[in-house]
């Protein structure tokens, strides 16, 4: 013999299940909206791309890759001897500690930029580092 659910419990149950859905779908939005990263005005992007092109890739490379300066890249993994992955990039450190990195310089050997840029431009850079570097343009050979 199998026994039926009544009915008020099935209505609650259909609408329990239908929350917890709804609940799952929405989270998910907010994570994927979350892992995109900061965004930039089409103006500000390329106001941000000039000035890197000006005071950063000469140490920081073209592609963001790291040259005599670090990666700048958003999202690093490095994986340790240990086998254990290390997540890294300028997402992790994020806009506080960027724009300080910027404003101040390191001990590391980076310059300081707060006699050279506005405080808005290091915000900006500081935003605009912290998204995919630009498709450089294809040479012809």
């Amino acid at each position: 013999m199998s026994k039926s659910i009544p009915s008020g419990k099935l209505a609650n149950l259909k609408v329990s299940m239908l929350a917890t859905a709804v609940g799952v779908a929405l989270s998910g939005f907010g994570i994927s909206a979350q892992a995109a990263g900061p965004t930039l005005s089409d103006a500000d992007f390329e106001k941000g791309k000039t000035i890197y092109f000006q005071r950063c890739a000469g140490c920081h490379g073209t592609l963001r890759k790291g040259a005599t300066g670090k990666s700048l890249e958003p999202k690093t993994t490095k994986k340790n001897p240990d086998g254990s992955v290390e997540v890294g990039g300028t997402l992790k450190l994020g806009q506080e500690r960027l724009e300080k990195i910027i404003r101040y310089g390191t001990e590391g050997g980076m310059n300081n930029f707060d006699d050279i840029l506005s405080d808005e431009e290091i915000k900006l850079m500081a935003t605009y580092i912290q998204m995919e570097p630009p498709v450089p343009p294809e040479m012809s050979i």
